[in-house]
């Protein structure tokens, strides 16, 4: 009996050292990863500026800097780092059962003739709870490694919602170049027609070509406002907060080429948090079986002291009563637990088949992005801007009309609107790479824009 008491006590006073909440501490993981850092604040007080947060929007933002300021600021990010706490939680949960404890009394003239005291406790939750633990401290280990994929993945779509503003920003000011080359080609139509030189038809289509760009514009600036919301959620910032501004330039990114598809997609499943988190939570499960197992084979076993006092005399001795697996063997729960554990190695390999692509895909991405950069770059803008210089010679020359020379221009700014969409698409993929790189997981990412808005936006060339 004093082994027994010995392993009990042993067994107890393991099971009250303190949890292991930071075996795998979400800031070092990010910043580890990729030099990012998202720190825990208090509910009570997001509604006020952190300092960093209020140092950074005194001058326009980089992408840098609204990523630092997301990773501060936002309570959506701050309520998916409270989801660690579920999990800690569930650690603290697997603690030893209490002792129960029973007093009997018979009275015998107003006075106990015989007490009994009785103090047992639940062996077989005690021998479960050591495996109980280690499968939520694995559950544990998964929940901060999907805490930092987490950070990982807010601060990618932050950078790209910053380039998508940059962009958009960008476009703006094209169209409205470009309508004011409508607008110069309608002004030109009526003095031509007022000298009797040009059809009223002529003038009809390119009035209707500057009111088709007046659209444009206006799309374009709600186009900006929108991704301008969009960063402004992302950032945490509420209504007080709207004055802020972005850098201007919209350059391409620096770094080289991403490595070849078979080392990218290497690097990706070696550092990928996604799925080191779904292998801590295969653990879990695993653990959790056997759990689930023991509960089977010892449902309760009861073991404590007895005590009796009668006539003034105390008799001490053990207690103990076992529940017998006889009709219920716990095959349920049993069976719901290995399910959940089948679940959980195929969403594994699911998971891992799905990096892998994403990988190839951010890669194939970025080499096409970059080509049409550089397409853009050395080879259309300048054959653009060549046709515009030769037509404003010709123009000069008597040769060709305003309205040739208004759609030389027009033509350099509809590549130049290619071109931001390109360097955008650039900027994306950019990121991809990079968040694969660290471990975190991208959306997917489909394929090219075929429907040539781009090309198309601002209506006809309205008449000659």
């Amino acid at each position: 009996m004093r082994c027994d008491l010995a392993l009990l006590a042993g067994l107890a006073l393991a099971s009250c050292t303190t949890p292991q909440a930071a075996t795998r501490d979400v800031a070092g993981l990010t910043v580890a990863r990729s030099g990012v850092e998202a720190p825990r604040r208090d509910p009570g007080r997001m509604d006020e500026l952190h300092p960093a947060v209020a140092e950074r929007l005194r001058e326009p933002l980089d992408a840098d800097g609204a990523v630092s300021i997301a990773l501060r600021q936002s309570p959506e990010l701050q309520a998916r780092l409270a989801q660690v706490d579920l999990a800690v939680a569930e650690l603290w949960s697997a603690r030893p059962p209490n002792p129960e404890v029973e007093m009997e009394a018979l009275m015998d003239g107003g006075q106990a003739s015989v007490l009994e005291v009785g103090a047992v406790m639940d062996i077989g939750a005690l021998l479960r709870m050591p495996l109980m633990r280690r499968a939520a401290q694995a559950q544990l280990d998964s929940a901060e490694l999907e805490a930092a994929a987490d950070v990982l993945r807010y601060a990618y779509d932050t950078r790209v919602a910053f380039h998508r503003y940059q962009a958009d920003l960008q476009l703006v000011e094209l169209y409205r170049a470009a309508m004011e080359t409508f607008l110069a080609a309608w002004e030109a139509a009526e003095s031509m027609a007022e000298a009797g030189n040009l059809r009223q038809l002529d003038v009809a289509q390119n009035r209707a070509a500057y009111e088709r760009s007046r659209i444009d514009v206006a799309q374009a600036e709600l186009r900006a406002l929108m991704s301008r919301e969009q960063l402004q959620v992302l950032l945490g910032l509420d209504g007080r907060q709207t004055d802020w501004a972005v850098i201007d330039g919209f350059e391409a990114p620096g770094g080289g080429e991403p490595p070849p598809a078979p080392a990218l997609e290497r690097t990706a499943v070696d550092h990928s948090l996604v799925l080191n988190a779904q292998q801590r939570t295969l653990v879990a499960w695993s653990r959790r079986v056997g759990v689930e197992r023991m509960r089977g084979a010892l449902p309760e076993a009861h073991a404590g002291l007895f005590a009796e006092r009668e006539e003034g005399e105390w008799s001490f001795g053990p207690a103990a009563g076992v529940a017998i697996p006889v009709f219920d063997q716990n095959q349920g729960a049993i069976g719901e637990t290995r399910a959940r554990l089948r679940i959980a190695q195929h969403e594994l390999l699911q998971k891992a088949i799905r990096i892998r692509s994403l990988a190839r895909r951010a890669r194939a991405t970025w080499l096409n992005a970059a080509e049409r950069v550089r397409f853009y770059d050395e080879t259309l803008l300048p054959a653009r801007a060549e046709v515009l210089e030769q037509t404003l010679l010709q123009y000069n020359a008597m040769n060709v009309g305003v309205f040739q020379l208004l759609q030389a221009r027009r033509a350099v700014i509809d590549a130049a609107r290619e071109r931001v969409e390109a360097m955008f698409d650039l900027w994306r993929a950019s990121a991809q790479v990079e968040l694969v790189v660290a471990g975190g997981e991208p959306p997917a990412m489909g394929g090219p824009d075929m429907s040539g808005e781009a090309m198309n936006a601002g209506g006809g060339d309205g008449g000659h």
